[in-house]
């Protein structure tokens, strides 16, 4: 009699509980046939190996006379470091018109571990960034059960020279501690959907109220949730209602985070009045900045700590500008049953970008590097996996492979020159002027 044969494993679809059945081939696991065993950590270590690399000269850099002073060394409430002091008005102060408890609280860290030793408090920095980059590949692992499209979404996380700003400046740590808890919530967002309790949502709940301590930038997160539910975790089928009525508690938290943002804000004087910028001109400018932003993802040239806001806008390029979001919009919607993911992806973009777009202007900024930390995500994923839709064979997938690696080794290197500019403050002032010199002109 003939030896039965083991049971085959089972499918992809059966096995991939972070995936609704159906969802996986949408999600491209079929193109990571590749993977062994250890290949997730050979991608993570890869991942930070090029991190470090990229962002190494920052260890040897001093403090910027640019929110450094107030944040950091010349802070008096942090000046011996972590104590309960320090604690208490971490969270009872609105200080530089902000109310991020835990931020002030990393850098009371920093300081009672360190000292005003500037070198470590960007370590810190590029600590946290590291972990953002690996938390993000195993994410989209999660989510999509893709390897290869997952460590290129986080390699262009990693090294992009947009995201330099957030990562060399020492008091934007609130923006990589942020993103930190960011990464946490979605994280326990994909085992809640996984095995749904009320211990799995308390913990999305705290992850993100603790990111909304560190930076309100991520208030639009239980959109980015609803983004999650449609691709790839293809949860629509129960009605949007339900899925939007499961984020009201979550709605509730952000709606107090910005309640209080808003408080701070005006209450240190850096939210300005229709007198001082006109409604018209902040949408004019929030319509153009989307176009800059997108254009700096795809070719990073002239980048700035500060973007002078314009006095007024040529109507063409409003206009213009206005057009190339409308037909991408019209384009992703298009695709949206062929390709959920670009609509995810664009709608991510947008959508994360909407409390810093301008529209209600605080501060002088006419849009900034260290806003697109988030939010780029949503495009690497919508050109990553675009691209990889294309592939119709090995052999297009290895030239593609090979683009990937040459475009982010090209992304490592200015990314690195960029990150020479926040050496010292004489250094990233002038750079600055010479980067935004054609600005004047507006």
């Amino acid at each position: 009699m003939a030896a039965r044969r083991k049971p085959r494993s089972s499918s992809p679809s059966r096995t991939a509980p972070a995936v609704a059945s159906g969802g996986l081939k949408r999600a491209g696991y079929e193109f990571d046939g590749t993977a062994g065993r250890w290949t997730p950590a050979i991608v993570c270590t890869a991942l930070a190996l090029v991190t470090v690399v990229t962002y190494a000269p920052v260890w040897r850099f001093d403090f910027v006379a640019l929110d450094d002073p107030q944040y950091v060394y010349a802070n008096p409430n942090l000046a011996n470091g972590l104590t309960s002091s320090a604690i208490a008005w971490a969270f009872s102060a609105i200080h530089e018109a902000n109310w991020h408890p835990l931020t002030w609280i990393s850098h009371a860290l920093d300081i009672q571990l360190f000292g005003l030793a500037a070198g470590w408090h960007h370590v810190t920095n590029l600590a946290l960034h590291v972990a953002n980059t690996l938390m993000l590949f195993g994410l989209m692992r999660m989510l999509t059960r893709s390897v290869w499209k997952s460590s290129v979404v986080a390699a262009i996380f990693a090294v992009h020279p947009l995201h330099v700003e957030s990562v060399a400046w020492v008091a934007e740590r609130k923006d990589v501690l942020c993103a930190f808890f960011f990464m946490l919530t979605a994280i326990a967002y994909v085992r809640y959907v996984r095995a749904p309790s009320v211990a799995r949502y308390v913990l999305v709940a705290a992850g993100l109220a603790l990111g909304l301590m560190a930076k309100p930038m991520i208030v639009t997160m239980p959109m980015v949730l609803l983004l999650l539910d449609y691709w790839p975790l293809d949860r629509w089928r129960r009605g949007p209602g339900a899925l939007v009525l499961e984020k009201v508690p979550l709605l509730g938290i952000v709606a107090a985070s910005s309640l209080t943002t808003f408080l701070a804000q005006q209450h240190g004087g850096a939210v300005k009045t229709l007198a001082e910028m006109p409604l018209a001109l902040r949408v004019q400018n929030a319509v153009v900045s989307y176009v800059d932003y997108l254009s700096q993802a795809i070719w990073p040239v002239r980048m700035a700590v500060f973007y002078p806001f314009p006095s007024s806008l040529p109507p063409g390029r409003v206009a213009m500008s206005a057009l190339v979001l409308l037909v991408i919009s019209g384009a992703v919607w298009a695709l949206r049953r062929r390709a959920p993911y670009a609509l995810v992806g664009w709608l991510w973009f947008l959508g994360m970008l909407v409390p810093v777009s301008g529209i209600a202007e605080v501060g002088g900024q006419a849009r900034a590097d260290r806003f697109m930390y988030l939010p780029m995500i949503g495009l690497s994923i919508a050109g990553v996996w675009g691209l990889a839709g294309l592939a119709r064979s090995r052999a297009m997938m290895r030239t593609l492979a090979a683009g990937a690696v040459a475009g982010i080794a090209a992304c490592s290197v200015v990314a690195h020159a960029q990150v020479q500019y926040w050496r010292d403050t004489v250094t990233l002032w002038s750079h600055t002027a010479e980067a935004t010199d054609h600005l004047q002109n507006f």
